[in-house]
Order: C-alpha cells, then sequence, then structure tokens
C-alpha cells in the first residue's frame, strides 16, 4: 500500500519553518490555503518547492537539498 501522507515544509521569510505530515485527501487545499493565507511562507511539497513565497531562488535550493532528509509518515492534522 502507497504511502497516503505527503510531507509539507512551510519555510518563512526568516528561514525558520515547520513540517506537516499532510493526506493525500488534503493536499491540495493545503496548498491552496497557504498561497492565500501564508503569502510570504515557501511551500515544499515532498522535497520540491510548490510556492516560492519571499524565498531567493538560491534559499529554495538550499531547502530542496535540506528537505531531502525530513520525511513525515503520520498526519500532523490540524496542520499549521
Amino acid at each position: 500500500m502507497k504511502n497516503d501522507i505527503h510531507t509539507t515544509i512551510g519555510v518563512y521569510p526568516d528561514l525558520s519553518y515547520v513540517t506537516n505530515g499532510v493526506l493525500s485527501s488534503h493536499l491540495e487545499s493545503h496548498i491552496d490555503y497557504n498561497e492565500c493565507a501564508r503569502p510570504g511562507r515557501a511551500l515544499f511539497v515532498d522535497g520540491k518547492c510548490e510556492y516560492e513565497g519571499s524565498l531567493t531562488p538560491e534559499q529554495i535550493k538550499e531547502f530542496e537539498i535540506k528537505c531531502k532528509d525530513i520525511v513525515l509518515d503520520k498526519c500532523t492534522m490540524p496542520y499549521m
């Protein structure tokens, strides 16, 4: 059975971040919410930048590398 959890990482302009384990059925709304409600925060999904927020291209590359080591396997709802 395929893992139904996606690892998302929200990265703020000061480079602090939060992680979430998001169910596949919630992923689209999670991404939409982050783009609308947290416009300065970048969002990475399963190691790839889905929304760049206020990060520079260099910061995005740095976090894409860092994200590969962060994998969640449990739902962390309610999401932050």
